[in-house]
């Protein structure tokens, strides 16, 4: 393999180059935005990590048995985020590369997923006094400390603010979010999968984000004061006051978000906003946020004598347990009204041949009837622990027995893409079925949510738990029974959660490499000629690339070859994949990261005469080089990032490796 550098600056996702070679749909666009908030976030927090931290590590500013304290008061959990961006921003750039080949790529369940790790911002914002003080006191105290921080910070994006300014502006990284994913939202058909998922994962940030205003409230009354020595940036008669509401019946939570926020935001044109940050609102004006909201809480629903004799922290701990129940009574709900409005009428209407019926209803629902008797049967038990003052002692032992009967969840997550591969060909192909779904939506009782929803809602409501039970967890005592075992439940459920997702993951491949194979148009030779259907084949990855001066190329990385096809649009939502030019198996390749034309090594030559001299129109580190040995047919592949085309060059020469 020639490998033209080693070094690789993959710090910018690139996407302003995106903009001038293709118009993303509105959904992707939203997406990209998102994606661009948290990398610029990222580049930030690395950059902290490498002005400040490294080098005050290999300083001699304190002695050696104190560096290690002030790193952690000053820069608490700063790593923490960079793994936790790392993660937001990897997934992210997965679902981009799938959101073209599948419209029901999901981003709502990675949100969700996230939401226990976004947590720890709880737990900063809680800090942040902490090291404003220690700082303040260190640079009064030590003039050599002060100095050194006053001349990294001249180095630095964060001579404007100070270091305070950004350690400061951190506590207000998730207060875009529900935005960013309203307008996703917005922007999501209401049969899409998302459109549950996203309003979930809102609600979940949402509630950290009132979390983090109350310890902000507690750590502003803590401290008053103001600490000598460093501001926080923009003087406080500059700052803005905004509002994040976070749910119609919730509470306005007051944010002061001082302008040193604005160095870490993107320069993308942020959605629609009202009154400052207040997070605008669903389009949407019947959809539900989450289905399985309470339209009272616990509070709501008991005497105010009861109240009085119960601490803040119980209190919000029969909260969040009143959530849980009155939550999985809308679980259970659900599944009976998949019943209703779905089987009943499929196995009694002319949707599908007679002998095809009870068949098609296996597919689309498969073992839904033994989740609903589990959820039926954790809704009566946790509603019957309820005393007639509505307060829950222990809940643990009742969910301990429940989370060991967990199983049917493992067989349907098995069998979800099926059916929601099922469902989208049927769609396509039954002129019947589509009616059908399309009757089922206006349904009230559909509640403006699709059939392929509600096939996605027992994976979704499983990954849910953790989530409930964490929340239930935080208010309860140390000393409790519950803590324990709420503690060992979610340890089992995560079990069948990290049990599904791999099975998901093998299923997704064999679907997907059944999908291109029927798909596959090769004019050159039979498609057999590929090897495609060799036992334990593997798609390793694809994705949309640029072609040089050409079309949008859907591009195939198996462990044997790589597939550069024109994708063809036909009837309904299906696409066939013709074979350009040739298959280029990975042992008969090389791969460069500059671009090799008739120019030679790094040149745009072969440019030249296209768009003339005037090469800014051409992003050349986006691009990477694929040349058939034999033959010597180059083909110049450009990428939507850096990010982006690492991954492809990695991806080929992993597998590539394997030939030599």
């Amino acid at each position: 393999m020639t490998r033209a550098f080693d070094t690789l600056n993959i710090e910018s996702p690139g996407f302003k180059s995106q903009r001038s070679r293709a118009s993303p749909t509105p959904r992707r666009g939203s997406i990209i935005k998102l994606y661009q908030y948290e990398f610029k976030f990222r580049e930030d927090l690395l950059l902290v990590q490498k002005l400040f931290m490294k080098r005050l590590k290999d300083s001699k500013m304190f002695p050696p048995n104190f560096i290690d304290e002030v790193l952690s008061t000053l820069f608490y959990k700063i790593s923490e985020f960079i793994d936790i961006s790392n993660e937001v921003i990897k997934l992210l750039d997965n679902k981009l590369s799938i959101e073209s080949q599948n419209r029901n790529a999901t981003i709502g369940d990675v949100l969700l997923n996230c939401a226990q790790s976004f947590e720890s911002y709880i737990e900063y914002s809680q800090h942040y006094p902490t090291a404003k003080s220690f700082l303040a006191k260190q640079c009064q105290a030590n003039i050599k400390f002060r100095l050194w921080i006053e001349n990294c910070q001249r180095q630095s994006t964060f001579k404007k603010y100070g270091l305070i300014g950004f350690l400061k502006s951190i506590k207000f990284h998730l207060v875009s979010y529900p935005k960013y994913l309203t307008e996703i939202l917005n922007n999501t058909p209401k049969d899409h999968p998302d459109a549950m998922l996203i309003p979930d994962a809102i609600d979940e940030i949402e509630s950290i984000l009132k979390e983090i205003h109350d310890s902000m409230s507690i750590s502003d009354t803590k401290l008053s004061t103001s600490d000598p020595g460093l501001s926080d940036g923009e003087p406080d008669s500059r700052s803005s006051s905004s509002s994040v509401n976070t749910s119609p019946n919730s509470t306005q939570l007051s944010f002061t978000q001082p302008e040193i926020v604005e160095p870490t935001q993107p320069e993308i044109q942020s959605p629609p906003q009202q009154n400052q940050l207040n997070l605008p609102v669903s389009n949407r004006s019947g959809f539900r946020r989450s289905i399985q909201a309470p339209v009272l809480s616990w509070s709501d629903m008991v005497s105010s004598d009861v109240l009085s004799k119960l601490s803040a922290d119980e209190i919000k701990r029969q909260e969040t347990i009143y959530e849980l129940v009155q939550s999985e009574r809308a679980f259970a709900k659900d599944l009976d009204i998949i019943t209703t409005l779905f089987i009943d009428p499929l196995r009694n209407e002319d949707v599908f041949e007679p002998k095809f019926r009870e068949a098609a209803i296996h597919k689309l629902f498969f073992n839904y009837l033994d989740i609903s008797k589990i959820a039926q049967e954790l809704a009566t038990t946790l509603e019957s622990l309820h005393t007639q003052n509505m307060l829950v002692d222990k809940i643990g032992d009742s969910l301990l027995s429940w989370s060991q009967k967990l199983h049917p969840f493992d067989i349907y997550g098995s069998r979800v893409q099926f059916a929601n591969d099922y469902f989208v060909s049927q769609k396509s192909e039954n002129p019947k079925f589509m009616d059908f779904i399309k009757k089922c939506d206006s349904n009230p009782l559909a509640n403006k949510l699709s059939m392929d929803s509600f096939i996605s809602r027992p994976t979704t409501r499983l990954a849910r738990y953790p989530l409930l039970l964490q929340s239930i967890l935080k208010k309860t005592p140390p000393g409790h029974p519950d803590h324990i075992i709420v503690q060992q439940v979610i340890t089992n459920i995560e079990t069948h959660l990290s049990k599904i997702n791999e099975t998901k993951g093998n299923t997704d491949r064999k679907l997907r490499m059944v999908t291109i194979l029927d798909r596959l148009e090769y004019k050159g030779g039979s498609v057999a000629d590929l090897h495609l259907e060799t036992p334990n084949r593997t798609l390793v990855k694809e994705g949309m690339l640029k072609l040089h001066n050409s079309f949008n190329a859907r591009v195939f990385l198996f462990d044997h070859l790589l597939l550069i096809t024109r994708e063809r649009q036909l009837a309904g939502d299906l696409v066939e994949y013709e074979v350009y030019k040739r298959p280029l198996f990975l042992s008969e390749i090389a791969l460069s990261e500059e671009v090799i034309t008739s120019g030679g090594y790094g040149s745009l030559g072969i440019f030249d005469s296209i768009i003339g001299k005037d090469t800014s129109k051409v992003n050349e580190d986006l691009m990477f080089s694929i040349v058939h040995k034999e033959t010597m047919d180059t083909f110049i592949l450009s990428t939507i990032s850096l990010f982006d085309r690492q991954h492809w060059i990695d991806a080929i020469l992993n597998e590539a490796d394997k030939f030599n």
